[in-house]
C-alpha cells in the first residue's frame, strides 16, 4: 500500500435533492472537472511545481461523495496540498448549491477505480459524515502525525496573511467538540457573509436538521473572517 492523505466529502442534503435541483448530477460532475483543471494548473505553477513534484493526486465521485487522494510520503506536503484543494472544493460547492462536508485522514491506502482499502480509508470513512457543518477537518491519524512546528511556518502553507488550516473545535455528532485543524475555506470565500447566507436560502427549506449545520458553519465563518459579517 502507498501512503497518502485521503478526504471523503459528501453533499449535504443529497437525499431528495432531485426535487429542488434537477441538474444535481451534472453540477457535481462539473465541480469535479473544475477541481481537476484547477489542480493541474496549480501544480504547473513555476513556484509550486518543484515543491509538489513528488505528490500524485486523484479525485473521483462515488454517488454523492467525493474522494480526494494525495499520495506522498511526506505527510506535511500531502496534507498541505490537500488543504489547498479542499478549500477550492468547499467554496465552489457552496457556490453551486451542493455544499460539502468531510474529513481528511493520513496513512496507508490503496485505490483502484472506485474501490478503496486501507487503514486511512477505514478511519476517514468513520469520520467524514460525523461533523455538523460545511467544511473539512483532520482526523486523529492526520492530526497526530503532523509536524506542526515546520508545517504551519512554511512559506508554502501561508497564503497572504492567513493559513490553509486553522485550529477549531468541530461539532461532532455523539461526541461533542473535537479540537483539530480545519480547512480555512473562509479565507478563499469572496462573497462575504451575506453571500453565504443567500446561498443557504437557495438550497431549499431550512429544516431543524439542516439549520444546525448552517448555524455551525456561520459560527466558524465569523470566527475566521469577522470582517465579513457586514459584507
Amino acid at each position: 500500500m502507498k501512503h497518502g492523505a485521503i478526504s471523503l466529502m459528501d453533499v449535504l442534503g443529497w437525499k431528495g435533492i432531485w426535487q429542488r435541483k434537477t441538474d444535481a448530477i451534472s453540477v457535481l460532475k462539473s465541480l469535479i472537472r473544475a477541481s481537476q483543471v484547477w489542480i493541474d494548473s496549480y501544480k504547473e505553477d513555476s513556484l509550486m511545481s518543484s515543491h509538489l513534484s513528488d505528490l500524485t493526486v486523484e479525485i473521483r465521485s462515488i454517488s454523492d461523495t467525493i474522494a480526494l487522494v494525495t499520495y506522498g510520503e511526506d505527510i506535511n506536503k500531502a496534507i498541505e496540498f490537500h488543504g489547498i484543494i479542499n478549500r477550492f472544493l468547499v467554496c465552489n460547492s457552496i457556490s453551486r448549491k451542493i455544499p460539502l462536508r468531510g474529513a481528511t485522514a493520513y496513512g496507508e491506502l490503496e485505490l483502484s477505480e472506485n474501490i478503496m482499502v486501507g487503514p486511512a480509508v477505514d478511519e476517514v470513512a468513520s469520520w467524514h459524515e460525523a461533523s455538523d457543518w460545511i467544511g473539512v477537518f483532520l482526523t486523529p491519524s492526520a492530526l497526530f502525525q503532523l509536524n506542526t512546528a515546520n508545517f504551519f511556518g512554511s512559506r508554502f502553507n501561508l497564503e497572504s496573511e492567513t493559513g490553509i488550516y486553522t485550529r477549531y473545535n468541530v461539532q461532532i455528532k455523539g461526541m461533542g467538540t473535537y479540537d483539530t485543524y480545519c480547512v480555512n475555506w473562509p479565507t478563499m470565500w469572496e462573497s462575504g457573509r451575506q453571500g453565504l447566507t443567500q446561498n443557504f436560502l437557495k438550497m431549499g427549506p431550512i429544516t431543524p436538521a439542516i439549520a444546525s449545520k448552517y448555524i455551525n458553519t456561520l459560527k466558524f465563518f465569523d470566527e475566521q473572517k469577522p470582517q465579513s459579517s457586514e459584507a
